[in-house]
């Protein structure tokens, strides 16, 4: 008993002095922190090809439209997927469809981007698409092997 009552008394003394931080270098201390960084704007989509080689469109409306395409088109190929009497047709299709998918929902997401930069809101029947075509894309990759 008695060793844990000092043990105790220990180390409240220990916790008792509080930890003072070390001092900053010169360089860090109060005129580098006396400037106020400006926070940088978001980058901009760039211009030409997005990553994997796709070509954007220029504008939101075509983005939406060719988006739309791809998903009817992968909607399509899933159906024939689905309905296929052998295994090679099974597969080629649903590649195709899952291809589809992905582009779409590559250009759906360019889209939402690109209103976001403009500063405007996304509309609700462009997230519905975009959650509408990410249920299709789940559907193609459960389908092909």
């Amino acid at each position: 008993m008695e060793r844990l009552t000092r043990k105790l008394e220990e180390l409240a003394k220990a916790t008792a002095a509080p930890l003072s931080p070390a001092p900053l270098p010169e360089s860090e201390s109060a005129p580098a922190m006396a400037q106020n960084p400006v926070p940088k704007p978001a980058p901009a989509l760039p211009a030409g090809p997005a990553p994997g080689g796709v070509v954007l469109p220029k504008t939101v409306e075509e983005m939406i439209k060719k988006a739309d395409e791809h998903h009817e088109s992968g909607k399509t190929h899933l159906e024939k997927s689905k309905a296929a009497p052998d295994n090679a047709t099974w597969i080629d299709e649903g590649v195709k469809a899952l291809a589809d998918f992905k582009m779409a929902q590559i250009l759906y997401t360019a889209a939402q981007e690109r209103i976001d930069e403009e500063g405007g809101t996304v509309p609700r029947t462009l997230m519905d698409k975009f959650r509408t075509n990410m249920q299709g894309l789940v559907m193609a990759r459960k389908q092909v092997p």
